[in-house]
């Protein structure tokens, strides 16, 4: 629905300017920050979408998008003869309503927020306690399932409407992953699409 809005809002704004219709997809990388973190890794996911660019000048426009997004973190912990390797992977549908400076001819400067609704969490546990070694994974009920980020990118349009981006995603939302209380979504995301 704020998709829908946002959507319905930037066509009525653009008064008929160009309205660019696009897919993409491509890479994440992901890690979590905060105060709490020690030993943590990125994992590697992918994200893949659709999104609407509305041009307002010939040198501003807007973009809302919607897209399925992988990411999360992994870390290892190894204290009195125990050793925890976890992997933790969040599944999103994500709303970003960007804001576009073209710089020069197809090279434009992102910024803006970015909704994201939790799917699915989970974590792959693999453990050695004394010697003894098992594995098991589990479902993260506790991770908030609302997540508000700001995202900061760079973007390249190519004159056969092929583009690329690079974005940082810095998120504002304490997860709450168990045993972590204030931790935060970092992602780099690598993309490449096409608009019509």
């Amino acid at each position: 629905m704020l998709f829908i809005a946002v959507l319905i809002l930037s066509i009525s704004a653009a008064q008929a300017q160009d309205i660019r219709l696009g897919i993409k997809g491509g890479v994440n990388f992901a890690t979590f920050s905060g105060d709490e973190i020690e030993n943590m890794e990125s994992i590697t996911g992918f994200h893949i979408g659709i999104l609407v660019e509305v041009l307002l000048t010939e040198r501003f426009a807007i973009q809302p998008e919607i897209f399925y997004s992988i990411q999360g973190s992994k870390y290892e912990d190894s204290s009195l003869g125990h050793f925890v390797k976890s992997e933790i992977k969040l599944n999103y549908i994500q709303v970003p309503i960007m804001t576009k400076f073209y710089i020069i001819e197809g090279f434009a400067v992102e910024v803006g927020p970015q909704l994201a609704i939790l799917t699915s969490s989970k974590a792959k546990y693999d453990v050695i306690i004394n010697d003894t070694a098992f594995s098991y994974d589990k479902d993260l009920s506790d991770i908030s399932s609302i997540e508000v980020s700001l995202l900061a990118g760079l973007s390249y349009r190519l004159p056969i409407n092929v583009f690329f981006g690079a974005r940082y995603n810095y998120g504002l939302t304490n997860l709450d992953v168990n045993p972590y209380q204030n931790i935060k979504n970092n992602v780099i995301q690598l993309s490449v699409g096409y608009s019509f």
